[in-house]
């Protein structure tokens, strides 16, 4: 067998075993600081990186929103576990009075979220994403299975991320990925670039309309 076939093969054997996701969350925030927090993933199997957990049993999934996503100040408005071909798609749907709720989640106990006033109108969103230290860096998660860092880079870029805050006035500076509107920031990432910084800061400053 020539070595691309090889190659080839080794791609999707290790696609099958370790599957892909793709995870989107969506912060809409209001004036006083309430809000929504949208979020979905879609996988085709259980995804754990480091305290990052995705599971896709629904019975797990249960279990996991009902110990991970409930919390005080915080109201769970909707959940939902689709089944779509191989991909196992969740939806939930998280209304806050107080962005600093979101820390009171188990989920999001380590992610800091704030909204800080800095005067002169302007209101800082602050929130990291941050990966526990522990054995998961790049080229370990398939070290077991021989495959070099090229592939590794190639099978950690088919998990993404991608977050959207919509904020309740103009943006005037941020360190978005994108900016698509005077008030809509996003970043997106991919494992391979999350793993390789262990920790990101999210922030947006705006005025107030």
């Amino acid at each position: 067998m020539k070595r691309s076939a090889q190659v080839l093969l080794l791609l999707l054997v290790v696609s099958t075993a370790v599957g892909c996701l793709e995870y989107d969350e969506q912060l809409i925030l209001r004036p006083d600081g309430s809000g929504l927090l949208l979020v979905h993933y879609a996988n085709q199997r259980d995804m754990r990186f480091q305290n990052l957990y995705f599971p896709s049993d629904p019975y797990e999934i249960e279990e996991y929103i009902s110990r991970n996503y409930v919390g005080e100040g915080v109201d769970l408005r909707r959940k939902a576990i689709l089944q779509k071909g191989r991909w196992t798609h969740v939806y939930i749907m998280l209304q806050f009075s107080r962005l600093g709720n979101l820390n009171q989640l188990p989920r999001f106990a380590s992610e800091g979220f704030r909204f800080i006033r800095e005067g002169k109108g302007r209101w800082r969103v602050r929130r990291f994403l941050v990966l526990e230290r522990g054995p998961v860096t790049e080229g370990a998660l398939f070290r077991k299975l021989g495959i070099n860092r090229v592939v590794n880079r190639e099978l950690l870029a088919e998990v993404t991320f991608r977050f959207q805050w919509i904020l309740p006035g103009k943006i005037v500076t941020s360190n978005a990925t994108r900016i698509l509107s005077d008030d809509v920031a996003v970043w997106e990432m991919t494992l391979d670039q999350l793993l390789k910084k262990q920790f990101f800061e999210f922030f947006v400053v705006f005025k107030k309309k």
